[in-house]
């Protein structure tokens, strides 16, 4: 299921969603996916990647597998 069907269903169901963004930039990889992890704990509904210009294609791929790895989340890059 890919994560815009994903969240329509959350909408559908609650009536609103909530997203984590997590920057690439901002820390390393392995720090994404522990903030992803505490953020699924909390009740986060996805996470998305993004926010920074910087950020390499290599940095953002290494942060979404780290995420990945550290929940099972929808992970959407803006």
């Amino acid at each position: 299921m890919v994560v815009e069907e994903r969240l329509n269903q959350i909408v559908e169901k609650e009536g609103a969603v909530h997203l984590t963004l997590i920057d690439p930039d901002s820390q390393l990889p392995e720090e994404a996916g522990k903030i992803a992890h505490e953020a699924s704990l909390g009740g986060t509904d996805a996470i998305m990647v993004g926010g920074s210009t910087g950020a390499t294609g290599a940095t953002v791929e290494q942060t979404v597998q780290a995420i990945k790895s550290a929940c099972n989340l929808p992970v959407a890059c803006v």
